[in-house]
């Protein structure tokens, strides 16, 4: 096969006309591939067709808007950008002739060439105040909450219902923490952040409909839609139905059509609810107004790659070049913003980033546009009917891409970190930068100091060679020869040496105070704010430091709130419009699979507010600080302790100790069954499978012992008794049962799944749910019946591992020695005791034999005592003594 050599596109127009060249490319957006090749704002509205005059007036209006305010534009550009540059630590700047900012001359007194030390050194302390106050912004992602706008219309009430599921998927796939980090750092640089939110195409990046290949995104995973589905946008049905280019025999040559052109890609792009956030030169607003409701218009510029720019709008990709749209009044915003992403000093900008580089432009405006005096009669109807919510109006340079019906209110918020007038107000860094100014100035003058008071020496030429001099070393300690000349006797005559020039004595110490202190003074990025202490050592004074340096803060936090809660509608509002009431599944960290039903955000109204307690959110080292002082002050209360160890607080204590490897017993079932709450809320309970599999056994042996009675087969004898048995088994197993089975052993912590269970049934929304609709009612009745579950087998286990009881106690009190034999032996075998009669025979007789020997030993006794005690017979005694008595 012969190289073929082809190009999508040129560089440069060449001018050759051809008409099978024309039919290649789409000539409307309606036969364009949206979102395949680029991401597009998408949107249900059909684009517009307008007539010329129509069109022409529209880029007039969208002239006007651009002209708008040039003066006070120029101002906040300029303000936006010199904050822009000292936060990534470009500082000495001067004003341009032609505006902006651009890096000190050499005749300035401030140029490298001036200074010896060779250099211009920037003492960065207005970044590190930036750093601190966002991060305090950024603690914690803003939490909200869906209300239905008529709390006694079904449809609101549904949507806001759906909209809560929907609120954890947007999270999720728009990063809510870095989009909050990006609208405190504006905040602390540029002062107004816009949230545009909008349903974005972007097949590149989220993948596309119907691909066997493992998906970008788990967006329609497991419920893909079909490729008949429709997607809401005319013409986007009629291309996508076309058939997919394929390899076939001749190789690649099936892939490209005539003049070497590639067929356009026929594949689906998946899309969803995207968030960013724009500050002020990417977003121009009227100057003079105070809330988004008084614009009449707002208009937000990207600059991007020429050839990216051809592939979101390919239906004029022959005529976009890149530029803008040639108003001078731009201009100073697009090289503020070249120069701001490019990193660059001053004023600079690279040629080529100029020559890749086109300004897409979108323009909203209010219908109340319209009626300026330069829309001619007959084309101001034409325009309040094609936008009879606003207009939408997007440009590729100097190029009309599209227009579509589109209210600003459905998409776009407009936000600042504090109260005022107009929509040029004061950054919250904007008071720190003549502070960053004298900072620099005193510092470089300090450094001069260090480097330029070495005193100089001036000698006499008559005496010294000088050019010898200088060829030699000027080494301290060394020595060298010299020879006197005459006539000169003084030093001085000589050698002079200047004077040490000696600094301000409070120079130091000013830079020190404006370094430190006076920096988190004004700034407000004060080290209480984060807990460290400021001249006091108390731990009360501390905490109060705290609370003050977070009520700086307070008003920008609670503006950040009140913005990503609307943006939170405005997304359930671009789900509504663009999925086609379809539903999808995706999986939630924390909360599991979250399943959403599009179906239901249509029709309904919802409102979203921050949640209701708008207090600064706590740093993770006071919130640990906090849970240590509970489990420290658990130990001698049991109340507490019950508390802080409940099984709902099991998860919140195992995130708020920040010890992965830590293991809290019974959190992750708290967390299974809250998964599980989402799929036992989908339905009401089901019949349970035991009762129907006895009801259809019993069944068969009804019909079973019918056959054998009409065939007059003898029926066993058992087989009534068996069925009786069935059917009494049948009626005492519970007819309905929670539609996710509960084991019946110990694999699953029985008791703190049916204390969540319990929790959640008298919460807020269980109740909702109990008292609700039909399908709420049914979904209420089946977490009741899988708490009951749980509640059985736990009851049946404790039972099951109980100590065996211990046998009852008696105390007999009674004289068995005095019992006739045959009773005392019954009480004694009553109380545990073996006995017999013999025994009490044997035990009497030995009693008695003792007693016997008792009284006959001891007389016994006496009379050896006496015996052995008497003197022997007088065989030759004296005549008349008298013999012993008998």
């Amino acid at each position: 096969m012969a190289d073929t050599n082809f190009t999508t596109t040129s560089p440069e127009p060449t001018g050759m006309e051809d008409s099978s060249i024309e039919e290649i490319l789409p000539e409307t957006p309606e036969d364009s591939p949206l979102g395949v090749f680029a991401p597009f704002p998408y949107s249900s509205e059909p684009f517009a067709q307008l007539s010329e005059g129509a069109q022409g007036a529209l880029v007039s209006l969208d002239g006007i808007c651009t002209r708008t305010d040039v003066a006070a534009r120029r101002m906040e550009i300029e303000q936006a950008w010199e904050s822009c540059h000292f936060d990534r630590g470009y500082q000495h700047l001067l004003r341009g002739k032609q505006g902006g900012w651009q890096l000190p001359g050499q005749a300035t007194g401030y140029g490298t060439a001036t200074s010896k030390g060779g250099g211009v050194y920037d003492t960065n302390v207005y970044g590190s105040k930036g750093d601190i106050i966002v991060a305090a912004l950024s603690r914690e992602i803003p939490k909200m909450e869906f209300f239905a706008a008529n709390p006694e219309y079904g449809p609101d009430i549904v949507a806001a219902e759906e909209a809560e599921n929907f609120k954890a998927i947007w999270s999720r796939n728009n990063n809510l923490h870095a989009l909050l980090v990006d609208c405190a750092r504006i905040f602390w640089n540029e002062d107004r952040v816009v949230l545009w939110t909008r349903y974005e195409l972007n097949g590149q990046k989220y993948g596309f409909e119907g691909e066997t290949a493992t998906p970008t995104v788990p967006q329609d995973a497991q419920n893909p839609q079909a490729a008949s589905e429709p997607t809401g946008q005319e013409g986007q049905e009629d291309f996508a139905m076309l058939e997919t280019s394929s390899t076939g025999e001749n190789g690649v040559e099936d892939m490209i059509g005539d003049f070497g052109q590639l067929k356009p890609n026929q594949r689906k792009p998946l899309g969803r609810e995207v968030t960013t956030a724009h500050g002020k030169l990417d977003a121009k607003v009227p100057i003079a107004v105070d809330d988004i409701s008084q614009m009449q218009f707002l208009q937000l510029y990207f600059d991007l790659d020429v050839a990216i720019v051809k592939a979101t709008f390919p239906w004029i990709a022959d005529k976009i070049k890149s530029g803008s749209d040639g108003t001078s009044e731009v201009e100073l915003d697009r090289i503020a913003r070249e120069n701001v992403r490019q990193a660059v000093l001053g004023a600079y900008v690279t040629g080529d980033s100029l020559k890749r580089h086109t300004v897409v432009k979108y323009t909203w405006m209010r219908p109340s546009m319209f009626q300026d005096d330069c829309v001619a009669d007959e084309y101001r109807a034409e325009l309040l009917e094609a936008f009879p919510n606003g207009c939408m109006f997007a440009k590729a340079g100097s190029e009309f891409a599209f227009a579509r019906n589109e209210s600003m209110d459905d998409h776009l918020v407009v936000g600042h970190p504090t109260s005022g007038k107009g929509q040029n107000r004061r950054s919250m860094g904007a008071s720190l930068i003549s502070i960053q100014k004298r900072i620099n100035d005193w510092v470089d003058l300090l450094d001069d100091f260090f480097k330029r008071t070495v005193p100089k020496k001036w000698m006499n030429s008559e005496a010294f060679d000088m050019e010898a001099l200088k060829t030699q070393p000027n080494t301290p300690g060394s020595i060298g020869p010299f020879t006197p000349q005459p006539g000169l006797t003084t030093e001085s005559q000589y050698i002079m040496v200047e004077p040490t020039p000696q600094p301000q004595t409070s120079l130091a110490d000013f830079v020190k105070w404006f370094i430190t202190s006076l920096s988190e003074e004004i700034s407000g990025a004060l080290p209480s704010l984060f807990g460290a202490s400021t001249n006091t050592d108390t731990v009360g004074g501390i905490a109060i430091q705290r609370d003050q340096a977070l009520q700086r803060v307070g008003c920008p936090w609670n503006n950040i709130q009140d913005m990503f809660a609307e943006a939170a509608r405005q997304a359930v509002v671009a789900a509504a419009d663009c999925r086609d009431g379809r539903k999808f599944t995706q999986t939630v960290p924390g909360k599991g699979n979250i399943t959403v039903n599009t179906a239901n955000l249509v029709g309904g109204n919802v409102l979203c507010y921050a949640e209701s307690n708008p207090a600064f959110p706590e740093s993770w080292a006071q919130r640990e600080q906090k849970l240590m002082t509970l489990i420290d002050g658990s130990a001698n209360n049991p109340s507490i302790q019950a508390w802080l160890f409940s099984p709902s607080n099991l998860p919140a204590l195992a995130d708020g100790i920040r010890m992965k490897a830590f293991k809290v017993p019974g959190a992750a079932s708290v967390a299974k069954q809250k998964m599980e709450f989402e799929i036992l809320l989908r339905s009401g309970p089901m019949p349970n499978p035991a009762v129907l599999k006895a009801q259809s056994a019993l069944e068969m042996s009804s019909a079973g012992m019918k056959q054998h009675i009409e065939q007059g087969i003898e029926v066993p004898p058992d087989a009534q008794a068996k069925m009786m048995q069935l059917t009494a088994m049948a009626q005492q197993m519970p007819k309905m049962v929670s539609t996710i089975p509960v084991a019946q052993d110990e694999s699953e912590l029985h008791a703190i799944e049916a204390d969540e269970c319990f929790t959640w049934m008298n919460s807020t929304e269980g109740q909702k749910f109990k008292y609700g609709n039909a399908k709420q009612q049914a979904g209420y009745e089946n977490v009741h019946m899988h708490w009951s579950e749980h509640m059985a087998v736990a009851k049946k286990i404790a039972a099951a591992n109980a100590p065996p009881p211990k046998p009852p106690s008696e105390s007999i009190s009674a004289a068995v020695d005095k019992m006739p034999a045959p009773v005392a032996v019954q009480l004694l075998d009553k109380m545990g005791i073996k006995a017999s009669p013999a025994d009490f025979q044997q035990h009497a007789e030995d009693q008695l034999n003792q007693k016997v020997g008792a009284k006959v030993l001891p007389d016994a006794f006496k009379r050896g005592k006496q015996q052995t005690a008497a003197p022997p017979p007088h065989t030759g005694g004296p005549v008349g003594a008298t013999p012993p008595q008998a």
